[in-house]
């Protein structure tokens, strides 16, 4: 018999199945109680909860090796195909050998002159007393950039129809992983299925137009044809390395910078004080992805047996570390419900854990976009808040979403400010 670590009862048929698809960050967050590394049974499979952050980076660091993308991921296979995201092996390997090069910070810092001119474009736009919501302004804003700086698409039709057929296509994974949808078998002709179908195939239908007059131009994708061609990939390994970055690169800043201005709005002095000081508003961007990593769990599955704080992980179990409720423990984040961005600079973590701040990953699998993500974070918001004050609307309560990314459920309404 196997001995497994404490970790809640649940329902003798379902297990926690119920608890997770109800609300996955509340079940996260208690399953911290069980200890380090706490078990759940979700049906017939077992899934492991760490906790610790040694532990995390003996899973995510020394036995990475021994484990898969989850099945989850794995699903988006059907959207990215064997892209950096959803590949393992040595598959992933080439891939990440492939996009590496690309995302180097000197190449990367060559794009803050778009990034910045799509930001100051935006704040013109803005007019004093008008509402906006905001989350929806940011992914077209971050869509934009994505679409420049990647691909060389410029404002317009073109760029209208990408983030529509995106949305699509991210709305029917949404949809399919995170309900009962997904006990139907993948194949059957459902209405959800036909439209993301016909979507995908309009959007490798753009992204094909899209190559074929990259050119020899200093955008991502410009690159990615030249170098396809010497690595000997096949054009559609090329689109799904190309959707898998817009998809990544755009969304991460935009819940990024969501959830910030949400933040600030109920934080003015942080607010003021962002404004006139970059160190500062660095700290704000890593304390709001500590509250609200866009990523908010990582799941994988074990192909080969191991032991883990003295328990033995057989292989088919799931193993998750959860961001969200790693960066709420009070272990390591004094006060972790509050928003302090001045913890980042006034030394207490200074003897923070390598795993216990992680919104970007960790391990070999750390996100390849990270520096891209944080440098279009900062400009934009640098941008937003020399141009205007963001303040939520009386009453507004920030409901979470935690689907693929941890997103706002009803967006982020506020009220414009135009500051003199």
């Amino acid at each position: 018999m196997i001995t497994r670590p404490d970790g809640p009862r649940g329902d003798p048929l379902l297990g926690s199945a119920r608890a997770i698809f109800r609300d996955p960050l509340k079940f996260n967050c208690g399953m911290l109680q069980y200890g380090p590394l706490a078990h759940a049974r979700v049906g017939p499979a077992h899934l492991y909860l760490i906790r610790d952050p040694a532990l995390i980076e003996q899973f995510l660091i020394g036995e990475h090796a021994r484990c898969v993308k989850d099945r989850n991921t794995r699903t988006l296979g059907l959207l990215l195909g064997q892209s950096l995201l959803t590949s393992d092996g040595e598959a992933w390997k080439q891939r990440r050998k492939f996009a590496a090069p690309m995302f180097q910070p000197r190449r990367v810092d060559s794009y803050a002159a778009t990034m910045r001119a799509v930001a100051e474009a935006y704040a013109r736009t803005l007019r004093h007393g008008e509402r906006r919501d905001f989350h929806a302004d940011s992914m077209r804003l971050t869509l934009e950039i994505a679409g420049r700086t990647l691909c060389g698409v410029s404002p317009g039709a073109e760029a209208e129809r990408f983030g529509a057929l995106l949305e699509v296509l991210v709305d029917y994974f949404e949809q399919r992983l995170f309900s009962f949808e997904r006990l139907v078998p993948f194949g059957v002709p459902t209405r959800g299925l036909r439209r993301f179908r016909a979507a995908k195939a309009e959007l490798d239908a753009l992204l094909r137009t899209l190559v074929a007059r990259a050119g020899d131009g200093d955008h991502l994708l410009a690159r990615m044809n030249r170098a396809r061609e010497e690595s000997g990939m096949s054009e559609q390994q090329m689109f799904d390395e190309l959707l898998t970055m817009l998809l990544a690169g755009h969304e991460t800043s935009a819940l990024a910078l969501s959830f910030t201005i949400y933040l600030l709005s109920a934080h003015r002095v942080e607010r003021e004080r962002a404004r006139s000081d970059d160190a500062y508003l660095d700290a704000v961007l890593r304390e709001s992805m500590r509250l609200y990593p866009p990523a908010y769990a990582l799941g994988r599955e074990v192909i080969e047996d191991f032991e883990l704080d003295g328990f033995p992980i057989p292989r088919g179990s799931n193993l998750v570390v959860s961001p969200y409720a790693t960066h709420r423990n009070p272990a390591y984040f004094a006060e972790p419900e509050r928003f302090r961005p001045e913890r980042w600079l006034d030394g207490s973590l200074r003897d923070l854990p390598r795993c216990a701040y992680m919104p970007f990953g960790a391990g070999p699998r750390f996100c390849v976009g990270t520096h891209f993500a944080w440098l279009e974070a900062t400009l934009v918001l640098k941008a937003l808040l020399q141009a205007a004050d963001f303040d939520v609307e009386p009453g507004f309560e920030l409901a979470l979403s935690a689907v693929v990314t941890l997103r706002p459920r009803a967006g982020i309404p506020v009220r414009v400010s135009a500051l003199a």
